[in-house]
């Protein structure tokens, strides 16, 4: 991303007004569209530096510049449309960048045309909330395996950006996930990357802007533990509709003020015991006194880390509960999915679409950019049913 930015500010500096195709490969298609800013009373959308990066089967092979006129409006010419290209478009606004989904011409098709969406920054973070919080905790070797999973959600038509002035080495602080006294081995699932998500302290940082389309993050984290007793405490940062904690069925049992029991739960072929806590708000602790480790032997998957559990099916905990936990098999024997009676069933084929492709890519039977651009996509169409 860093070298994509120094590249594309090098052409600009040069005084390309007309887009540059990097690449050789021309033909007659054309891609038209318009930057809209989405905030209320926003800032002016003209004369911004427009790019266009150019895919053949998945692997970058060019960058087109452009400007966008008074209107927001540009255009890209000269364009393969054979199907093995395909094009994401971005803009930066306010320091923030927006980025299209991966596109392709149909067959026949020459023209494209679409919509970006930008927004105004905002430092108050009275719209930022979760929409959904899982823990899930193993024991193994002497430690807790913690898994942690968060949907954020932004309510409002602004990026939030963190809050003035915090800026942690150099980056601004903008979620915040203060972790467990005693955490190790900090390892990132999905939502959190090198370049944007650093440690301080006890909390886990994350720089990257978070526009109203929403993110989701997990990660997970060790407790060392060579007792049959240990107390997790976690302390809550934002508001949040329901936290669920996860316990695979065992020796393990579960105590704490505000965890409420639930009906077990069956997700990748385990069995699981769920506590709730609903309607948590900023400041809350969540206390979880966790017996009967001695006996818990090798109750984190074999596998380690990943141990084929899929974090896209967590999201399906709340429509679980509401449908009865009522459970079909998919056609991957390590998927389960939720079978819903109520009207929402574009959100639970978001969701179990997801699922299948983290299945996917965790098993190698898809390459990691259309991997990652299918996701992003499937997400940004989830938050908006979310909000």
């Amino acid at each position: 991303m860093v070298k994509r930015a120094i590249f594309l500010a090098l052409l600009v500096s040069l005084g390309f007004a007309r887009p540059v195709l990097e690449a050789e490969a021309t033909g007659n298609g054309k891609i038209s569209g318009v930057l809209v800013n989405k905030t209320d009373g926003g800032g002016n959308i003209a004369d911004k530096v427009v790019s266009l990066e150019l895919f053949q089967d998945d692997k970058t092979v060019g960058v087109k510049t452009t400007r966008s006129d008074n209107a927001g409006r540009f255009i890209f010419e000269s364009l393969p449309t054979d199907s093995s290209y395909t094009y994401e478009i971005a803009v930066t606004y306010q320091n923030v960048e927006y980025r299209s989904d991966r596109i392709g011409f149909s067959a026949g098709k020459d023209t494209l045309s679409l919509e970006i969406d930008v927004f105004e920054t905002t430092t108050d973070a009275k719209s930022i909330f979760v929409m959904l919080s899982h823990a899930t905790v193993y024991f193994e070797n002497n430690s807790l395996l913690v898994k942690e999973y968060f949907l954020f959600v932004n309510s409002s038509n602004q990026t939030y950006i963190g809050p003035e002035p915090a800026v942690v080495g150099g980056q601004r602080e903008t979620l915040k996930f203060t972790l467990p006294d005693g955490a190790t081995d900090v390892q990132s699932s999905f939502g959190l990357s090198n370049t944007t998500a650093f440690l301080n302290g006890s909390s886990l940082i994350n720089s990257e802007p978070l526009t109203p389309t929403g993110r989701d993050v997990s990660y997970s984290y060790r407790l060392p533990c060579n007792t049959p007793e240990y107390t997790i405490s976690w302390k809550v940062n934002y508001a949040m509709k329901r936290f669920d904690l996860l316990v695979p069925e065992g020796n393990i049992t579960v105590a704490g003020d505000k965890l409420t029991p639930e009906q077990p739960l069956s997700i990748s072929g385990r069995n699981y015991k769920h506590y709730s806590s609903k309607a948590v708000v900023p400041g809350d602790v969540i206390v979880a006194k966790l017996s009967g480790l001695t006996g818990a032997v090798n109750n984190a998957p074999a596998t380690g880390i990943s141990g084929g559990f899929n974090w896209a099916w967590l999201a399906l905990i709340p429509l679980a509960v509401g449908a009865g936990l009522i459970f079909i098999r998919k056609r991957n024997p390590r998927a389960v999915a939720a079978v819903t009676p109520d009207s929402n069933t574009t959100k639970d084929k978001l969701l179990a679409e997801i699922a299948e492709l983290d299945d996917g890519f965790e098993e190698g039977q898809i390459a990691e950019e259309e991997y990652s651009r299918l996701r992003t996509q499937k997400k940004r169409q989830l938050m908006k049913l979310v909000q």
